[in-house]
């Protein structure tokens, strides 16, 4: 791993290059929601396609992420091929999850959200953890932490999408409300995504950095 971690070593911590990358995953997941409601505003809405466009995006972004952290590891283009592909698998599992909890009213059963969205996240990024420390040069019980300390990132990153779904079980209403579940989800969108980001950069920091 220290080969790896060399290039990284000289330059500033991994969890800052970790969550800086995150802004091109965030970019994944909110760009189609966001195009398609501006297609429907000026009277064009988009019917096909629509789930193939929000897959590819989303994958790009998370591709996108793993590329920009995998550049931090090593000098290397393979190592940085290699955690765009994981990162873009441990995507496919977080971006349903994210979703899922687009046009929720608030009145749904609450704990099978919890579990799907906070489960996802754990799962999507315990997977992308594992393959980036296994990639970095991790065996044993060193992978097994990397990827316990990703999956619990994950799970906290579904905390904080939930959100919103949240402040929406208060039962607030008035303008204080309505303010309060914009910065909910404002928290949220960059929240759940940069905070995992940088707690598994933490999690593969090399030691002594």
């Amino acid at each position: 791993m220290p080969e790896l971690f060399s290039h990284a070593t000289r330059d500033a911590s991994l969890p800052v290059h970790f969550a800086r990358a995150a802004r091109f995953a965030i970019a994944g997941l909110i760009l189609p929601p966001a195009m398609l409601g501006a297609a429907s505003m000026l009277g064009h809405p988009v019917r096909s396609g629509v789930e193939a466009l929000t897959w590819v995006v989303a994958l790009a972004g998370f591709a996108a992420t793993g590329w920009m952290a995998g550049g931090r590891l090593s000098a290397g283009r393979g190592v940085a091929l290699q955690t765009a592909a994981a990162f873009s698998a441990g995507g496919a599992i977080v971006t349903p999850a994210f979703h899922a909890l687009q046009g929720l009213s608030g009145r749904e059963s609450t704990l099978p959200i919890i579990g799907a969205v906070v489960g996802g996240f754990a799962l999507g990024f315990g997977l992308a953890g594992a393959a980036t420390a296994a990639i970095a040069g991790s065996r044993g019980p060193s992978l097994r932490a990397a990827a316990r300390a990703s999956a619990l990132a994950g799970g906290l990153g579904g905390l904080i999408a939930l959100l919103p779904y949240g402040w929406m079980h208060l039962g607030l209403t008035g303008p204080v409300a309505g303010y309060g579940q914009m910065a909910a989800a404002v928290i949220a969108i960059l929240g759940c995504i940069i905070v995992p980001c940088r707690l598994l950069g933490t999690a593969l920091q090399p030691p002594g950095a």
